[in-house]
């Protein structure tokens, strides 16, 4: 039964303060809330105070901020752990007003490929659920863009906070987990239809992969040892390997869509529904950097060479079941952090990467029947291995074009995007 959405007067969260939409626990409270005390009893998490003092408030300002204090507030409101169902909520269910789409080329989630992309029309000042863009002028009458990605961030963190497993994959191995949440991300970033394209703007680019960015994180919470992971480490985990598990990924779907013409016509889908030629393929980035920095386009054209052909060509060559490219996107994902970050996020990687291995083992002898899997699993690691080198050769150039500042982007999390600016 749909039940109208009841307004702020007649129901708020004893939690935070916002609207609620029904009783969770005994107690009136937002979605939000009740995904966070459900999913803290269900897991067993423990939390320390942020302010080791144990005196955080609790409201909407900073509630993503101090879990202990927030965990504490839901109890004292009277949550309790025994009405926890661990495959249910008591949520109110309601109906939205769907929101009205905006014009051709200003969606907030243009991955349907059917509305025209209008390249062309002039960046202006708008906002996202996820991103504000502004485009300034400096003194000399240069475009400047910042980028604040405040509501991602914090998009990102309810992600964290509020994700819990679906029943039917709590008794899955890690790797079918990981595959599950494969499916789970291809369903979602999907298009019955491809649309070649010779233009794309980077505005678009970036849009759509602040939906990925979300996305990725759900397939990362199917892993155990991740949830484990605190707060910090898991989104310090998650920007280091973003980017990289989104070209890995995009490279096996173009893989299994385009077969042999992927490397023969160099065809790579750019964002889902839309593809192109890699050697025709311009990307708009007017406003992004100076006119000077035009000669990147060598260096960026290389890399992307060497991606179609030490990726792309073995990805077609090995047609990946789906529990392998998981392991792949998996075992990559850990390999990164374990390179990168250190003490949880390194035990972590070192643990989850055992169990995946283990399981990949299992999964070569029970499921596919493949006793002599040797020489196919030392070429998916060698297509992991040569994925990380070009990102960080190609991170490495990143690194060089800043120091000359050919960039005109500001953003309020700069790490966030480090691949791009």
């Amino acid at each position: 039964m749909l039940l109208q959405e009841p307004t702020s007067s007649t129901l708020t969260c004893k939690i935070c303060c916002e609207p609620a939409h029904g009783v969770h626990f005994g107690v009136a409270s937002c979605r939000a809330c009740a995904a966070f005390f459900r999913r803290t009893t269900v897991l067993g998490k423990k939390y320390s105070c942020r302010l080791k003092n144990e005196q955080c408030t609790t409201n909407n300002e900073d509630r993503f901020n101090c879990r202990y204090c927030r965990y504490q507030k839901c109890l004292s409101c009277g949550m309790t752990p025994e009405n926890v169902k661990y495959n249910y909520d008591s949520a109110v269910h309601y109906t939205k007003k769907p929101s009205p789409k905006m014009k051709a080329g200003y969606l907030d989630h243009p991955t349907d490929p059917s509305p025209p992309i209008e390249i062309d029309q002039p960046i202006c000042a708008r906002q996202t659920k996820d991103v504000t863009y502004e485009v300034q002028t400096d003194e000399k009458g240069e475009p400047i863009v910042k980028l604040d990605i405040t509501g991602l961030l914090n998009n990102i963190t309810s992600v964290l906070d509020d994700f819990i497993p679906s029943e039917d994959v709590r008794d899955l191995n890690t790797l079918t987990r990981m595959n599950h949440a494969l499916i789970e991300y291809r369903q979602i970033h999907h298009s019955n239809v491809i649309k070649f394209v010779q233009t794309i703007s980077m505005r678009e680019i970036l849009m759509t992969g602040n939906d990925q960015i979300k996305s990725i994180t759900k397939f990362l919470m199917h892993s155990v040892p991740f949830r484990s992971l605190r707060n910090e480490d898991q989104m310090q985990m998650l920007k280091s390997i973003w980017v990289q598990w989104k070209r890995l990924e995009r490279y096996a779907s173009t893989a299994q869509i385009f077969g042999k013409r992927m490397y023969e016509d160099q065809i790579v889908t750019l964002v889902p529904g839309l593809a192109a030629y890699l050697n025709k393929i311009h990307v708009d980035c007017a406003a992004f950097i100076y006119k000077k920095a035009e000669g990147m386009k060598f260096f960026m054209e290389n890399f992307n060479t060497r991606m179609m052909e030490e990726v792309g060509k073995p990805l077609v060559e090995l047609e990946l079941t789906s529990v392998e490219t998981a392991f792949m996107l998996a075992q990559m994902s850990w390999q990164v952090a374990g390179k990168e970050l250190q003490g949880d996020v390194l035990k972590a990687s070192e643990s989850e990467q055992e169990t995946l291995a283990n399981e990949l083992h299992i999964y070569y002898i029970e499921e596919l029947r493949l006793p002599n899997y040797a020489s196919r699993l030392i070429k998916i690691m060698n297509i992991i291995n040569a994925a990380q080198k070009i990102h960080f050769e190609r991170q490495s150039f990143m690194d060089l074009v800043r120091i000359f500042d050919f960039f005109r982007v500001h953003v309020s999390d700069p790490e966030i995007y480090k691949a791009y600016f």
